[in-house]
């Protein structure tokens, strides 16, 4: 990297600490050091680590947290039980003293972000907290595989959360599969039917989030009679192999089971190997197949139905 860049960098990160006051050495006119306030967070937000596991996620040397931990300890703020299994071994955990040490500072936290952000405007907020969201990704410590219980799903839509659906659409499969624009056409016209015949309580939406990004998403969409389809399924290549995909299509079978539904369809392309086993184990079966042209290249277009299974 050439010197331009890493001076950027380098007074990005003047800037930032500057901003969020982390020069001083008590952090929010309070008696600890901002190292013992993330030992205090860390321990809050997961009680019951071990010391290596908290130099882990810290990032910092193992004799130097023993020393953090000594200082909080002396201060009635830290505890440790020794694990039953390990007498070597044991584990961390706040007092009563250091939960309310905790909340304090978590509550001056909150006060002080709030002020920083408040006279941005809804977009503005929105751009800010996606630069810090790609930031997190492309920096080292952000680049550690993402866990399922870090990623959030809600049912709400969102303005330019189905024209996004349309971008990564067009993006994932023109990289992984060589689709052209038409592709990109016939979504963004399936998705504008979506839109036109949205509402919340016979369609819903699953849509995925890690770090303030979509990372998924999947829809269902009523069908008359009492038929659902199955839509717009996808994941970002890292989130693949945690098991977010068959979270999500219990979600679906959930919801469609509990509107009522008594069958559902979907169409897919027999490239998609890993999809169409979830579709499977799902009670999903394939019911038509045919040469198609409509993505730019010649496919398998497959339609694959779900029906109650028949008591024989």
């Amino acid at each position: 990297m050439n010197a331009p860049p890493i001076a950027q960098i380098r007074a990005f990160n003047r800037f930032y600490t500057a901003t969020l006051g982390l020069l001083s050495h008590q952090v929010y006119d309070s008696p600890f050091t901002l190292p013992q306030v993330r030992v205090l967070f860390e321990l809050h937000q997961q009680p019951g680590l071990l010391a290596t596991d908290l130099a882990a996620r810290l990032h910092i040397d193992k004799g130097y947290l023993s020393r953090l931990l000594q200082q909080l300890g002396k201060a009635g703020l830290v505890a440790k039980t020794v694990t039953p299994t390990d007498k070597r071994a044991a584990t961390l955990h706040l007092t009563p003293a250091g939960q309310q040490a905790f909340a304090g500072l978590d509550q001056r936290s909150n006060e002080h972000v709030a002020a920083l952000v408040a006279h941005l405007a809804p977009p503005q907020l929105a751009q800010l907290l996606q630069s810090l969201a790609t930031v997190e990704q492309l920096l080292p410590l952000g680049s550690a595989a993402p866990t399922l219980d870090q990623i959030t799903i809600r049912t709400e839509l969102r303005p330019g959360d189905l024209g996004f659906v349309v971008h990564r659409h067009a993006q994932l499969y023109a990289e992984e599969y060589g689709f052209t624009v038409q592709f990109e056409g016939y979504v963004a016209q399936a998705i504008s039917e979506f839109c036109l015949a949205y509402h919340p309580q016979n369609d819903r939406v699953w849509i995925c989030e890690h770090r303030g990004q979509i990372i998924g998403f999947l829809a269902l969409m009523h069908r008359e009679p009492r038929t659902s389809q199955l839509r717009f399924f996808y994941l970002e290549p890292p989130y693949r192999g945690l098991g977010l995909g068959k979270k999500l299509m219990e979600l679906f079978m959930e919801f469609h089971r509990a509107g009522g539904y008594t069958s559902s369809f979907l169409y897919t392309i027999s490239e998609l190997g890993p999809a169409l086993s979830l579709y499977t184990r799902h009670g999903y079966r394939l019911a038509h197949e045919a040469d198609s042209g409509a993505f730019g290249r010649p496919v398998r277009e497959q339609r694959y139905e779900w029906h109650p299974q028949k008591v024989v």
